[in-house]
């Protein structure tokens, strides 16, 4: 591919920033992020691409097709997605293997998750031609047809994609670990063994049918898409999407899967990522029981997923929260549709919950210290007298805050190291000297970093149980009628406790950062944070090999 055809087919912007020994580095950048590629001239007519993209929005155009050039992307990470002309979109996800003439015009290219990783080789046809016949005249027995495998693969200019196997998957991987010392002449040696693969392969036994999603419908997902991660202290039911975007309900699961790689649930559940390292971190400081608290129609799924990584390494148990599990004399309201709350949660439990536990929100990263504490704080033997002892991590705000809009945090009143209260405090704003509450029509009240504040992590024991279940019963018994929104708050019931000196809680301060998805934005914080942690060494590269 000549330079006037490479920036033909990407960005028009596009700038080069390193040209030596037949490698070139580009970047892209636009307001979605930014993405390089390092272009390798292999032999000629055959390049290879390395791409690495942190951005929704890639390259604008296919301004020209390229009739004679074929193009081979493989994606290690992340997902891309294809507009051809006719209005249809196809999907690459990670493992694919993606075979395309670029005849088959696209008029754009973006990155549903915001991230990719891959490789593309292209093939200039005639030219590669020549020189495979070059190839063939000096060691023979290749055999490599380049217009045989356009022909195979790209009949009428279809993108084929190629299932995940052993073979493509061996390699590419040693693709993606070359030593750069031997990469000039590597290079050439895996990209013919590619093209003797597919020179050979059966089309029949690699091919998947992936379907092709109408604009109208992609677009629509979109919306849904950007409806739920607007806000993501908000939940939908499926139903309750499907009405608001007017699309039928199987008919957004099969192309919310198509765009995103995964269903609905376990998109809104990446933040199962945080779950992974909390598992891990409880795990290490001694914990040895997980209990999951999901809702029942989930359960399938959830099992499927989270579950089924963290019954490897872990024993597991599954309660289920229904807004029908209630004590006995109560009755769910015909038109209630909002869960009962965290404490209603935990009662939904019990039955699993005969020794002493903690309880955390799985959207959320604590940090190894907070585990080991409330750990330790556990196993000790605790005074018997007639209060529940219990404990709390109690996180520095400062450690707590977003860059990407305000929060709520419940500021901790503290006296000897014992909890005395919980001032829930509103539209906390990180500034650039600390941190500031600005309530509405109020004057902005700055606030101590080092204060700490109640992120929901709590140690429980069996005994508080009891207490739990007590208090949902007269929860239930003062709900007004009509009220279809109140809720049974873990917090809320314990501050009560305290207030009537019936248990005491002990506030164990923990200096790591937490952190957990408010914002769409913030889930490139968090992949980063964990990025990070793994390259220090805090964490291994896979949780559960």
């Amino acid at each position: 591919m000549s330079e006037q055809q490479f920036t033909d087919f990407f960005d028009p912007e596009i700038q080069k920033i390193v040209s030596e020994d037949g490698c070139s580095i580009y970047r892209m950048k636009n307001v979605t992020g930014e993405g390089v590629i390092t272009r390798y001239e292999i032999l000629p007519g055959i390049e290879l691409f390395y791409n690495d993209f942190h951005m929704s929005d890639g390259q604008n155009q296919n301004k020209l097709p390229h009739s004679d050039v074929l193009e081979i992307n493989h994606c290690r990470e992340g997902r891309f997605e294809c507009e051809f002309a006719n209005g249809d979109y196809q999907y690459v996800g990670a493992g694919d293997l993606a075979i395309n003439r670029l005849t088959n015009e696209t008029t754009s290219t973006y990155f549903p998750l915001s991230h990719y990783h891959g490789i593309s080789i292209t093939i200039d046809l005639p030219t590669a031609d020549q020189t495979m016949k070059r190839i063939e005249s000096v060691i023979g027995g290749l055999n490599i047809d380049v217009f045989s495998i356009a022909d195979k693969f790209c009949k009428n200019d279809t993108c084929v994609v190629l299932r995940t196997q052993s073979e493509i998957e061996h390699i590419f991987s040693e693709l993606y670990r070359v030593e750069p010392r031997m990469i000039a002449y590597y290079l050439k040696v895996k990209v013919l063994e590619l093209l003797m693969f597919l020179n050979q392969v059966s089309l029949q036994d690699y091919q998947e049918e992936r379907r092709y999603f109408a604009r109208n419908q992609v677009q629509t997902i979109k919306k849904v898409q950007e409806y739920m991660t607007a806000d993501l202290r908000n939940h939908y039911t499926l139903q309750e999407l499907s009405e608001k975007f007017e699309i039928p309900l199987t008919s957004m699961k099969v192309c919310f899967k198509g765009v995103y790689g995964c269903s609905i649930y376990a998109y809104m559940k990446s933040c199962g990522l945080i779950m992974d390292y909390s598992i891990r971190d409880a795990l290490e400081a001694g914990f040895n029981k997980i209990v999951f608290i999901i809702r029942k129609d989930l359960e399938e799924e959830f099992k499927s997923t989270i579950g089924a990584r963290v019954e490897k390494i872990a024993e597991v148990a599954y309660a289920y929260q229904e807004m029908e599990k209630l004590p006995e004399g109560f009755v769910k309201p015909a038109d209630r549709t909002k869960p009962w709350g965290t404490g209603h949660a935990v009662i939904c439990a019990r039955e699993f919950l005969t020794e002493p536990f903690a309880v955390i929100n799985a959207d959320d990263y604590y940090g190894k210290e907070a585990y080991v504490k409330v750990h330790d704080y556990l196993v000790r033997e605790q005074p018997a007298d007639d209060v529940l002892h219990i404990c709390m991590a109690g996180f520095r705000l400062g450690n707590t805050l977003s860059d990407n809009g305000s929060v709520t945090r419940g500021l901790c009143h503290i006296t000897d190291g014992k909890l005395t209260g919980v001032t829930e405090t509103h539209n906390i704003f990180k500034t650039a000297d600390g941190a500031e509450s600005r309530e509405d029509g109020q004057p902005a009240e700055k606030l101590d970093l080092n204060e700490l504040v109640s992120m929901n992590m709590w140690g429980l024991t069996p005994a508080f149980m009891d207490t739990l279940y007590d208090g949902f019963v007269e929860f239930l018994q003062n709900v007004k009628a009509g009220d279809i929104k109140a809720e049974y708050l873990l917090p809320v019931m314990i501050d009560a406790l305290i207030q009537k000196g019936t248990a005491q809680v002990d506030v164990l301060e923990t200096k790591d950062t937490w952190f957990g998805v408010t914002y769409q934005e913030d889930k490139e914080v968090v992949i980063k944070a964990f990025k990070e942690l793994t390259e220090a060494g805090v964490y291994p590269n896979g949780l559960y090999k």
